[in-house]
């Protein structure tokens, strides 16, 4: 009986030592996948709400209240 059992928890300890290792491998592949990207995407896009600044870019975007400015 106690072989048997020993059997099983080698088993169990082979197959949580793989899964890490592919864990790992998988990890460092999407880091080098990250690294291999460039940073910048381009130009920055003024008429998205976070790229622009009050007074800039489209009209109520990035302005306090959302309005826009007087003609």
């Amino acid at each position: 009986m106690s072989s048997e059992w020993l059997k099983v928890m080698l088993d169990e300890i082979a197959r949580k030592k793989t899964e890490a290792e592919q864990g790992q491998a998988e990890l460092e592949r999407r880091r080098e996948e990250r690294e291999e990207q460039p940073t910048s995407s381009g130009p920055r896009d003024v008429t998205t709400p976070d790229a622009a600044t009050p007074g800039e870019g489209v009209p109520g975007v990035g302005v306090p209240g959302g309005k826009p400015p007087r003609a």
